[in-house]
Protein backbone atom coordinates (compact mmCIF):
# COMPACT_ATOMS: atom_id res chain seq x y z
CA UNK A 1 0.00 0.00 0.00
CA UNK A 2 0.75 3.58 -0.20
CA UNK A 3 2.34 3.43 3.40
CA UNK A 4 4.75 0.56 2.52
CA UNK A 5 5.65 2.57 -0.15
CA UNK A 6 6.34 5.70 2.06
CA UNK A 7 8.50 3.37 4.53
CA UNK A 8 10.45 2.05 1.25
CA UNK A 9 11.21 5.59 0.13
CA UNK A 10 12.07 6.81 3.58
CA UNK A 11 14.60 3.78 3.85
CA UNK A 12 16.48 4.40 0.89
CA UNK A 13 16.42 8.50 1.27
CA UNK A 14 18.03 7.66 5.00
CA UNK A 15 20.29 5.38 3.60
CA UNK A 16 21.58 7.65 0.45
CA UNK A 17 21.89 10.16 3.41
CA UNK A 18 23.95 7.88 5.31
CA UNK A 19 26.14 7.16 2.39
CA UNK A 20 26.70 10.50 1.43
CA UNK A 21 27.34 11.36 5.14
CA UNK A 22 29.85 8.83 5.38
CA UNK A 23 31.77 9.15 2.26
CA UNK A 24 31.83 13.12 2.68
CA UNK A 25 33.65 12.60 6.04
CA UNK A 26 36.13 9.94 4.72
CA UNK A 27 36.91 12.43 1.78
CA UNK A 28 37.34 14.89 4.40
CA UNK A 29 39.75 12.51 6.64
CA UNK A 30 41.57 11.30 4.10
CA UNK A 31 42.44 14.55 2.66
CA UNK A 32 43.05 16.11 5.99
CA UNK A 33 45.79 13.41 7.02
CA UNK A 34 47.55 13.42 3.55
CA UNK A 35 47.88 16.93 4.25
CA UNK A 36 49.58 16.80 7.59
CA UNK A 37 51.90 13.65 6.27
CA UNK A 38 52.73 14.50 2.68
CA UNK A 39 55.50 12.59 2.98
CA UNK A 40 54.21 9.40 4.01
CA UNK A 41 53.40 6.00 3.12
CA UNK A 42 51.06 4.48 2.04
CA UNK A 43 48.79 3.30 5.05
CA UNK A 44 46.10 0.89 5.80
CA UNK A 45 42.97 3.87 6.87
CA UNK A 46 40.58 0.92 8.08
CA UNK A 47 43.26 0.20 10.66
CA UNK A 48 44.95 3.63 11.40
CA UNK A 49 44.69 5.27 14.82
CA UNK A 50 44.30 8.59 13.69
CA UNK A 51 41.10 7.78 12.23
CA UNK A 52 38.05 7.59 14.32
CA UNK A 53 34.35 6.42 12.79
CA UNK A 54 31.47 6.64 14.66
CA UNK A 55 28.02 6.02 14.39
CA UNK A 56 25.96 8.66 12.16
CA UNK A 57 23.76 10.65 13.36
CA UNK A 58 20.68 11.64 10.95
CA UNK A 59 18.68 14.00 13.06
CA UNK A 60 19.47 17.42 13.68
CA UNK A 61 18.54 16.79 17.88
CA UNK A 62 21.11 13.66 18.09
CA UNK A 63 24.03 15.86 16.96
CA UNK A 64 27.08 16.05 19.12
CA UNK A 65 29.02 19.39 19.99
CA UNK A 66 30.71 20.96 17.34
CA UNK A 67 34.19 20.69 17.87
CA UNK A 68 37.51 18.83 17.02
CA UNK A 69 37.13 15.19 17.85
CA UNK A 70 40.21 14.98 21.28
CA UNK A 71 41.22 12.32 23.43
CA UNK A 72 42.90 14.78 26.21
CA UNK A 73 46.22 16.19 24.58
CA UNK A 74 46.36 17.84 22.02
CA UNK A 75 48.44 15.56 19.97
CA UNK A 76 45.90 12.88 20.47
CA UNK A 77 42.97 14.66 18.27
CA UNK A 78 41.63 12.20 15.25
CA UNK A 79 40.65 12.43 12.20
CA UNK A 80 36.54 11.80 12.50
CA UNK A 81 34.39 9.21 10.31
CA UNK A 82 31.22 8.74 9.83
CA UNK A 83 30.28 4.92 10.12
CA UNK A 84 32.68 2.07 9.45
CA UNK A 85 34.44 0.96 5.98
CA UNK A 86 32.98 -2.14 3.96
CA UNK A 87 34.66 -4.17 2.85
CA UNK A 88 34.69 -3.05 -0.83
CA UNK A 89 36.52 0.19 0.59
CA UNK A 90 38.72 -1.32 2.36
CA UNK A 91 40.05 -2.95 -0.58
CA UNK A 92 39.56 -0.37 -3.28
CA UNK A 93 41.20 2.40 -0.79
CA UNK A 94 44.33 0.99 -1.61
CA UNK A 95 44.73 2.56 -4.53
CA UNK A 96 47.30 5.39 -5.61
CA UNK A 97 44.88 8.24 -5.27
CA UNK A 98 42.35 7.11 -2.88
CA UNK A 99 40.98 10.83 -2.44
CA UNK A 100 39.72 11.11 -6.43
CA UNK A 101 38.54 7.53 -5.92
CA UNK A 102 36.39 8.79 -2.65
CA UNK A 103 35.33 12.04 -4.69
CA UNK A 104 33.88 9.38 -7.61
CA UNK A 105 31.98 7.52 -5.02
CA UNK A 106 30.61 10.66 -3.96
CA UNK A 107 29.71 12.29 -7.89
CA UNK A 108 28.44 8.70 -8.49
CA UNK A 109 26.32 8.34 -5.70
CA UNK A 110 24.42 11.76 -6.28
CA UNK A 111 23.95 11.20 -9.95
CA UNK A 112 22.26 8.05 -9.35
CA UNK A 113 19.96 9.36 -6.93
CA UNK A 114 19.27 12.53 -9.31
CA UNK A 115 18.11 9.61 -12.12
CA UNK A 116 15.57 8.73 -9.32
CA UNK A 117 12.72 11.67 -9.08
CA UNK A 118 11.51 9.57 -5.65
CA UNK A 119 14.94 9.79 -4.03
CA UNK A 120 16.47 13.51 -5.34
CA UNK A 121 14.36 15.57 -7.03
CA UNK A 122 16.83 18.67 -7.52
CA UNK A 123 16.27 20.73 -10.80
CA UNK A 124 19.39 20.39 -12.73
CA UNK A 125 21.02 23.99 -12.81
CA UNK A 126 20.94 23.54 -8.75
CA UNK A 127 22.17 19.88 -8.84
CA UNK A 128 25.51 21.09 -11.13
CA UNK A 129 25.93 23.65 -8.37
CA UNK A 130 26.65 20.65 -6.23
CA UNK A 131 29.91 18.81 -9.05
CA UNK A 132 30.77 22.27 -9.38
CA UNK A 133 31.78 22.64 -5.24
CA UNK A 134 32.88 18.47 -5.40
CA UNK A 135 35.12 19.95 -7.94
CA UNK A 136 36.14 23.60 -6.08
CA UNK A 137 36.99 20.91 -3.37
CA UNK A 138 39.23 19.07 -5.11
CA UNK A 139 40.76 22.09 -6.88
CA UNK A 140 41.72 23.41 -3.68
CA UNK A 141 43.29 20.10 -2.20
CA UNK A 142 45.30 19.44 -4.91
CA UNK A 143 46.48 23.33 -4.81
CA UNK A 144 47.38 22.39 -0.70
CA UNK A 145 48.81 19.44 -1.53
CA UNK A 146 51.40 20.77 -4.07
CA UNK A 147 52.41 23.45 -1.03
CA UNK A 148 52.96 20.46 1.31
CA UNK A 149 54.43 18.24 -1.22
CA UNK A 150 56.81 20.60 -3.50
CA UNK A 151 59.56 21.14 -1.22
CA UNK A 152 61.64 24.93 -1.21
CA UNK A 153 64.25 24.60 -3.34
CA UNK A 154 67.57 23.90 -0.61
CA UNK A 155 70.63 26.03 -2.77
CA UNK A 156 68.10 28.94 -2.36
CA UNK A 157 67.80 28.44 1.24
CA UNK A 158 71.39 28.41 2.18
CA UNK A 159 71.93 30.98 -0.31
CA UNK A 160 69.45 33.50 1.88
CA UNK A 161 70.83 32.04 5.11
CA UNK A 162 74.22 33.13 3.85
CA UNK A 163 72.98 36.65 2.88
CA UNK A 164 70.85 37.19 6.04
CA UNK A 165 74.42 36.27 7.92
CA UNK A 166 76.07 39.33 5.42
CA UNK A 167 73.34 41.84 6.86
CA UNK A 168 73.82 40.53 10.24
CA UNK A 169 77.51 41.06 10.19
CA UNK A 170 77.99 44.22 7.58
CA UNK A 171 74.79 46.14 8.22
CA UNK A 172 75.69 47.71 11.25
CA UNK A 173 79.08 48.33 10.48
CA UNK A 174 77.60 50.13 7.55
CA UNK A 175 75.38 52.02 9.38
CA UNK A 176 77.58 53.24 11.84
CA UNK A 177 80.14 53.96 9.36
CA UNK A 178 76.99 56.61 7.95
CA UNK A 179 75.86 58.01 10.79
CA UNK A 180 77.74 60.06 13.25
CA UNK A 181 75.85 59.46 16.13
CA UNK A 182 76.30 56.60 18.03
CA UNK A 183 72.39 56.45 19.06
CA UNK A 184 70.48 56.84 15.81
CA UNK A 185 73.54 54.26 13.98
CA UNK A 186 72.37 51.78 17.08
CA UNK A 187 68.60 51.47 16.03
CA UNK A 188 69.04 51.91 12.33
CA UNK A 189 71.16 48.83 12.92
CA UNK A 190 68.99 47.32 15.05
CA UNK A 191 65.79 47.85 13.03
CA UNK A 192 67.48 46.25 9.85
CA UNK A 193 69.32 43.49 11.15
CA UNK A 194 65.94 42.37 12.76
CA UNK A 195 63.71 43.19 10.21
CA UNK A 196 65.22 40.93 7.39
CA UNK A 197 66.05 37.95 10.53
CA UNK A 198 62.75 38.25 11.30
CA UNK A 199 61.22 37.74 7.18
CA UNK A 200 63.45 35.08 6.74
CA UNK A 201 62.53 33.25 10.12
CA UNK A 202 58.42 34.16 8.62
CA UNK A 203 59.18 32.70 5.77
CA UNK A 204 60.77 29.54 7.06
CA UNK A 205 57.25 28.82 8.88
CA UNK A 206 55.29 30.10 5.70
CA UNK A 207 57.15 26.90 3.95
CA UNK A 208 55.16 24.51 5.64
CA UNK A 209 52.07 25.68 6.86
CA UNK A 210 50.28 21.95 7.70
CA UNK A 211 52.61 20.51 10.81
CA UNK A 212 51.73 20.24 13.45
CA UNK A 213 53.78 23.38 15.22
CA UNK A 214 52.07 26.27 16.84
CA UNK A 215 51.87 28.43 13.96
CA UNK A 216 50.94 26.00 11.45
CA UNK A 217 47.32 25.46 10.53
CA UNK A 218 45.37 23.33 12.84
CA UNK A 219 44.72 20.76 10.60
CA UNK A 220 42.99 18.00 13.10
CA UNK A 221 40.90 20.89 13.86
CA UNK A 222 39.76 21.90 10.69
CA UNK A 223 37.22 19.12 10.11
Amino acid sequence: GEKGDGDALRARSEAFKYKIMHWFSLASAIALHALENPSGEAEDIADHPQFLYREPRLHVEESSKEGEVCDGAEDECYFEIIGELTDHEKATLQSADDILLVCQWITEGIATAAADPHLLNIPPPILSRVFQEISTGMLGFNQSWKIAMVPFPFPFAQMMSLLILGVVFLMPMEITHSLDRWAPAMLFATLCVVGFTGLNRICVELEEPFGDDPNDIPIQKLQ
